[in-house]
């Protein structure tokens, strides 16, 4: 629980008021919004065992939560094949495993965002802004699924109900958190977030662009990345919505899911754990397909995908094949995991699901 004493740590400072300290720097690597500081400081007034139990057990919780939410809003179909493939991947991930190894806090801010998801599905807007605007004040990310439920949905009501929550928990937030923090954090901390950390366990490509030696064009590429992404998903037609708002073709699913893996790919702290974010979206994207007309080599090859998300990020085989070859580029490619491996495979897999739909689907006979 390595990650959650820093958290436990910083809610403690917060706690004896540390803050009011001139000799205080609130600065970097301590990544979150101000606004997490009372969630954090919650904990702290437990002893660090207690904690770290009651913190594991809030994420797992909001997570079978999401998972509820999701199995009632689906059709007895999608149901029955959504659950299983759900708790297969949740028992077979290594990013899991990382994420209860080390106490972040994904999993529990990725439950926020499926929770919202479902709200969105079932004409509850301002419910899901809320959810959302939670999840991106305790951990920045969800914010970018803006370009799911605003630019994909080209719904700018949904934009107004994430604005009036968000500004409704900070306002909140001031009478418990010194503004002057969140000033610190912007000047400190933010400006350091746009710059990928160049190291091996940073599975994105901004993290492969920053080992190269290129880290200053890493705010570049995150920024042109979700541009280029904005503007398919601005295009990308909507016709695949079922009316009534509480069913969605595997379009919609598929874009919910891409949005979830070009965070991933475009982050500049892609850590393994982090891809627990695809958990749920992927389950909710494969038992889609299963019930849809589409080739066994498309579904094969979406199922790889998920296999390299769930996969351990430094395969064995990977090991064997530096020691016993001398070609000079392997040692870079042991270091490679599979996970960005996956997000690579899946994009074109769901790009070819929009522009391309007849390419996946079964010959009618």
């Amino acid at each position: 629980m390595t990650d959650f004493y820093n958290l436990y740590a910083e809610g403690k400072w917060w706690l004896s008021g540390g803050y009011v300290s001139p000799a205080h720097s609130f600065s970097y690597p301590f990544a979150y919004p101000p606004t997490s500081l009372p969630l954090f400081g919650f904990f702290a007034q437990f002893n660090f065992g207690l904690a770290a139990q009651l913190w594991t057990a809030m994420g797992l919780a909001a997570f079978f939560v999401a998972v509820l939410s999701v199995t009632a809003a689906l059709k007895p179909i999608r149901r029955q094949l959504f659950v299983p493939i759900a708790a297969l991947l949740f028992f077979t991930s290594y990013a899991l495993r990382t994420e209860l190894q080390l106490g972040q806090i994904n999993l529990f801010v990725a439950s926020l965002t499926m929770i919202s998801l479902v709200a969105q599905r079932s004409n509850y807007s301002r419910v899901s802004a809320t959810f959302l605007a939670v999840g991106a004040l305790l951990k920045g990310p969800p914010v970018l699924f803006l370009l799911y439920f605003v630019v994909f949905r080209r719904d700018l009501r949904y934009l107004v109900h994430f604005l009036e929550s968000a500004g409704a928990i900070l306002g909140i937030s001031f009478l418990v958190v010194p503004i002057q923090l969140y000033w610190l954090w912007i000047v400190n901390i933010v400006p350091n977030l746009f710059v990928s950390a160049g190291m091996p366990i940073n599975e994105s490509v901004t993290g492969a662009i920053s080992m190269s030696g290129l880290g200053y064009l890493t705010p570049l590429v995150f920024v042109a990345g979700l541009c280029l992404f904005a503007a398919f998903a601005y295009r990308v037609c909507l016709c695949g919505l079922v009316k009534n708002g509480k069913e969605m073709s595997p379009t919609a699913d598929a874009m919910f899911l891409m949005n979830s893996i070009v965070i991933l790919l475009l982050g500049t702290r892609s850590w393994p754990q982090d891809y627990v974010w695809v958990i749920l979206p992927t389950a909710l994207f494969l038992s889609a397909l299963v019930v849809g007309n589409v080739k066994t080599s498309y579904f094969t090859v979406v199922c790889l995908s998920a296999f390299l998300f769930n996969f351990d990020s430094y395969p064995l085989f990977m090991y064997y094949l530096s020691q016993y070859t001398t070609h000079s580029f392997l040692p870079y490619v042991q270091l490679i995991g599979t996970s960005l491996v996956g997000g690579l495979l899946m994009i074109p897999c769901l790009i070819l699901l929009f522009i391309r739909p007849q390419a996946i689907l079964q010959p009618h006979r």
